[in-house]
């Protein structure tokens, strides 16, 4: 992902080198993952985007696997979700698609009810075949996984007595979610060596840290990654868990951790104001 003008941007470029790199390795790639929006960037892809995927899958006879599980957490006005499905359909593609589905995202965000689903697009029949076989030889999911998956999929209609409360519990969620990313994109960037690009979508942010040569050398001296040192020393200090920008991959030399937005929203400034507090302290502590 490119990173421009406080946007997170796909770069088909990097996607070619990231695919020569595996193949130099004697890596034989046979699919792309795309998590829609996105994970850990936040981003939600253009139409424009996801046409130079299908075409860069079409050209190299990759599988697409589009992980979009956050389709309702769509947070900018000028942004919108769309399925690969339907732009593969629209391009004309015989492009193959595995897209997905979960109860545990969204509005819903059902994690422990475990229900999710698995959609295939042009797909050869003996493999469709295969995957209906391992299917019918496990276990299937729970009742009431199944029920809440039937209602994500079929939610209730104008026509019906609890379409009302369901509009205003809907609205309620992803408002304070919106809120709260919007929060979290202001009060980052106005923190001492931290960028933060818009939280499009999904739930989650992957602000850039500066940190010192001094910050640098003590996270070597602990065996550690800088950035991995930083999110540790936050965890210790404020108890809150961020991931490290390394275990997503990141471009050498900058350093980013990821953040969600699912802290309640009543206290989520002031963890934010935690979290910046031990910001100011810690780049106190390892200035060069």
């Amino acid at each position: 992902m490119n990173s421009t003008n406080g946007y997170w941007s796909m770069c088909i470029e990097e996607i070619q080198k990231s695919l020569e790199s595996a193949k130099k390795n004697n890596i034989n790639v046979k699919s792309i993952v795309v998590i829609n929006p996105g994970n850990p960037t936040g981003q939600v892809l253009s139409i424009d985007n996801m046409k130079k995927i299908v075409e860069f899958c079409d050209k190299n006879n990759l599988v697409i696997l589009a992980d979009e599980v956050y389709q309702d957490n769509v947070y900018m006005a000028n942004k919108k979700f769309t399925s690969f499905r339907k732009v593969i359909k629209e391009m004309g593609t015989e492009t193959e698609l595995f897209s997905f589905q979960s109860l545990s995202k969204g509005f819903y965000g059902e994690c422990g009810i475990r229900g999710g689903y698995m959609e295939l697009m042009n797909i050869d029949k003996e493999v469709k075949e295969q995957i209906l076989k391992l299917a019918s030889i496990m276990l299937c999911s729970s009742t009431l996984g199944q029920i809440a998956m039937e209602l994500v999929l079929n939610p209730p209609s104008p026509d019906m007595p609890s379409f009302p409360i369901f509009i205003k519990e809907k609205t309620e969620i992803l408002s304070a979610l919106k809120r709260k990313a919007l929060l979290m994109h202001d009060l980052l960037n106005n923190m001492d060596n931290i960028t933060c690009n818009y939280v499009e979508g999904a739930m989650y942010a992957m602000p850039c840290v500066k940190l010192s040569q001094k910050a640098c050398d003590a996270a070597k001296n602990a065996g550690l990654s800088p950035d991995k040192f930083y999110v540790i020393k936050a965890l210790e200090e404020t108890g809150i868990i961020l991931v490290p920008g390394s275990g997503f991959g990141q471009r050498p030399g900058t350093f980013h951790f990821r953040i969600t937005v699912l802290s309640p929203e009543e206290s989520f400034r002031e963890l934010l104001l935690s979290f910046k507090g031990f910001n100011d302290n810690f780049h106190k502590q390892y200035r060069d």
